[in-house]
């Protein structure tokens, strides 16, 4: 017992997750007259799982369902004297839909069928909301197939979309532990956006404004886009709030597959670029979900693996010109600058002219023993291109499970997405592999008084890690080298300076975050 008030005690002072189900329906059940019916029986049940419930109109004639998923619904009213009446409505993420039922008076027990479209104008709710089905998400053109790209078109709200580059690892795609999302609402920047997953607040405590997760496109329900959202529960949201809902299985068996490929030759070239330096992307995707007990168990899973080979942007440097390595091969066989030039050549590099012979480099000192007797006619730096095509490979895959019972809920989801990213050196040999991971997982569960009162206790954590140069065992890389004739005589082949080598070394940084809610 003392366990029990303790563990109380502890959901009590902790702070509230928000809750997974966000939808609802609420009205009044009238006669056609439009007097108020006390009393009346209320049935609500999901076309897609079969979860039903059931309530009771108050004194005023008042109903109301609360935490609901998004879908479609079948609403019910019946009441002694009058006919059944059914209506069939679609209720969207962060939604309160108002539905007022009417019946009409009776001996027979008939029933009405009616389909309710959901108006445009909600006069229950007074937010500004946009909101994407998984249809649209999957059929609107994304880059990258990053549907926060979408945040940016919704009305009141200016910006870019899903960029790249705000962070380590950043890209247009779904695999970022921190994804910059350029869009800006109520006259606030981009710092105040907030996000949330099944309600699970995934946005970053250290980049504000930034999303710690990007779900597969193919395993969302909805995204509600909203600008000037007043509730408590979103409190850190002063500017744009989305709200993602997830896919949960239903009474069949459903599943999506994908693959999409991209490289350079299906990239068309304009009257300026004669080629475009090797990239590919296979992106892959499959989902399925189902009943394991039909109207009270179900679970979803999704996968999505990537493989790709990312082109950067060529830079010009300056590299040691192979006739420079001849020579040192002839002159300074074992010395450690020509075993460091021999053995880790350049790579991904391409030589398009000289910078400096030895004459520029050194002056009156060339072919003299001040400057090892090196040729004064001989190159010794080129100007070059370095053109590197690192991979960048990744996986991202989620499990969600739903219980039903008479009275209770309980929900389970985890996402998990790993992301290796190659950084190249110029000399072969010399690279190291960056590492991002995210985490994240959360359960909930529910019992139900009755549809207007509920006790709800969740759990979620998001913890994202990230590191460089961990997967290889080689935390360090080797700058350009180049001709350095300022600094005195050090130089490995004699008494002159011809070629300066820094080990520029670097620790692993790791970054971990860790959010834990009630």
């Amino acid at each position: 017992m003392k366990f029990i008030r303790v563990f109380w005690m502890v959901l009590v002072a902790a702070l509230p997750l928000t809750a997974q189900f966000t939808g609802g329906i609420q009205g009044m059940v009238q006669d056609q007259s439009g007097g108020v019916l006390p009393g009346a029986t209320v049935g609500l049940k999901n076309v897609a799982t079969g979860v039903t419930a059931t309530t009771t109109s108050t004194s005023s004639g008042s109903y109301r369902f609360s935490s609901l998923a998004p879908g479609e619904y079948e609403v019910t009213a019946s009441n002694t004297g009058f006919n059944n009446t059914q209506v069939r409505m679609n209720v969207l993420t962060e939604q309160t839909a108002n539905l007022n039922l009417t019946l009409q008076v009776t001996g027979a027990n008939t029933s009405i069928s009616v389909s309710s479209e959901t108006p445009p104008i909600d006069t229950a709710d007074s937010r500004l909301q946009t909101t994407l089905a998984t249809q649209q998400l999957q059929d609107l053109p994304v880059q990258g197939r990053n549907f926060l790209s979408l945040v940016a078109v919704a009305p009141g709200i200016t910006g870019h979309g899903a960029v790249g580059g705000g962070a380590p690892g950043d890209a247009p795609d779904n695999f970022s532990t921190e994804k910059t999302v350029d869009a800006s609402g109520n006259g606030r920047n981009q710092s105040g956006n907030e996000f949330t997953l099944d309600g699970l607040n995934i946005t970053s405590n250290i980049l504000q404004g930034t999303a710690n997760l990007t779900p597969n496109p193919d395993s969302v329900q909805e995204m509600a886009i909203q600008t000037n959202v007043f509730n408590v529960e979103h409190g850190r949201g002063s500017s744009v709030q989305v709200s993602i809902t997830t896919k949960s299985g239903t009474n069949g068996y459903h599943g999506t597959g994908a693959y999409f490929f991209s490289n350079q030759h299906l990239r068309a070239r304009t009257e300026f670029t004669g080629k475009y330096e090797p990239f590919k992307k296979h992106d892959l995707s499959a989902t399925f979900g189902g009943p394991i007990i039909k109207n009270h168990t179900f679970f979803f899973a999704s996968v999505e693996p990537l493989r790709s080979q990312v082109s950067q942007a060529t830079s010009v440097r300056t590299f040691e010109s192979p006739e420079f390595v001849a020579f040192a091969q002839s002159a300074f066989p074992n010395s450690i600058g020509t075993k460091l030039l021999t053995q880790y050549p350049l790579t991904n590099v391409a030589i398009t002219s000289v910078a400096k012979t030895a004459q520029q480099a050194f002056g009156s000192d060339c072919g003299t023993p001040a400057a090892g007797n090196i040729p004064c006619n001989l190159p010794v730096l080129d100007f070059g291109a370095f053109k590197p095509s690192p991979f960048r490979n990744a996986l991202q895959y989620n499990f969600r499970i739903d219980q039903y019972f008479e009275k209770d809920r309980f929900y389970f989801s985890t996402y998990r997405v790993n992301l290796d990213t190659q950084n190249l050196s110029v000399r072969k040999g010399f690279y190291d592999i960056g590492n991002n991971n995210t985490n994240a997982y959360q359960l909930s569960y529910t019992h139900i008084f009755r549809p207007t009162l509920l006790n709800e206790f969740s759990y979620g954590q998001i913890r994202v890690q990230g590191s460089s140069g961990a997967t290889t065992g080689i935390p360090f890389h080797v700058p350009d080298i180049g001709i350095n004739n300022e600094e005195g005589i050090i130089g490995p082949w004699g008494p002159a300076t011809f070629i300066q080598h820094n080990y520029n070394w670097r620790d692993v940084v790791s970054l971990i975050r860790s959010r834990h809610s009630f």
